[in-house]
């Protein structure tokens, strides 16, 4: 099969690893990929002979959660990539790896080759949990939001058709009662109905 259109690739002219464009090659998919290919090198001009072999990619067993369901995807990771719990991994949406099991054990971090199940969530959106004071009593809603959608304390939003005023955000590392979180890192947001004053 052809070669890709580029590649990145050490050159030897300028000494440093650059983006070259293949004016032609040829490429071969086995156990291992390899690539033999003339490029040019996209910042000193160099024209050279390349010859590539890696691993071929391998399919990792991938368990997906949104919204209280999950399903079994499988995702195309070489087999010297590392992954850590925390990782951000780019699929058909954002996922979010949340727990790697390589063999019977579970680890925080492990290269692909050893996984045998990776744990992820969707992240193009994250839940944020609400704890809404109603005079006496607190109700809990939620809203979809993006990861990196911030949240303010004194901020007014909507949340289930109702207008509430923010006073205070749990994140991951503290309670806050001033200041901006991002919703990738909110536990709760605390909140109260903002009464409408008639005139």
């Amino acid at each position: 099969m052809d070669a890709p259109s580029s590649i990145t690739y050490l050159c030897p002219g300028c000494g440093t690893e650059t983006n070259h464009r293949v004016l032609k090659g040829k490429m071969w998919k086995g156990k291992d990929v390899r690539v033999e290919a003339t490029t040019k090198c996209a910042e000193c001009g160099l024209v050279h002979n390349v010859n590539i072999t890696e691993e071929a990619p391998i399919a990792i067993p991938t368990v997906v959660s949104w919204k209280g369901g999950s399903e079994k995807i499988r995702i195309d990771l070489l087999p010297a990539d590392e992954v850590c719990v925390g990782d951000e991994i780019q699929h058909d949406t954002n996922l979010l790896v949340t727990a790697i099991d390589a063999g019977p054990k579970r680890v925080p971090a492990s290269m692909a080759r050893d996984i045998t199940t990776l744990w992820t969530k969707r992240f193009d959106t994250v839940e944020v949990n609400f704890s809404i004071a109603r005079g006496s009593r607190t109700v809990s809603a939620s809203v979809d939001a993006h990861p990196d959608e911030e949240f303010e304390i004194g901020q007014i939003t909507d949340v289930g058709g109702k207008r509430i005023v923010i006073h205070r955000i749990k994140t991951q590392e503290s309670l806050l009662y001033h200041g901006v979180a991002l919703a990738r890192d909110i536990v709760r947001v605390y909140g109260r109905i903002v009464r409408e004053r008639s005139h």
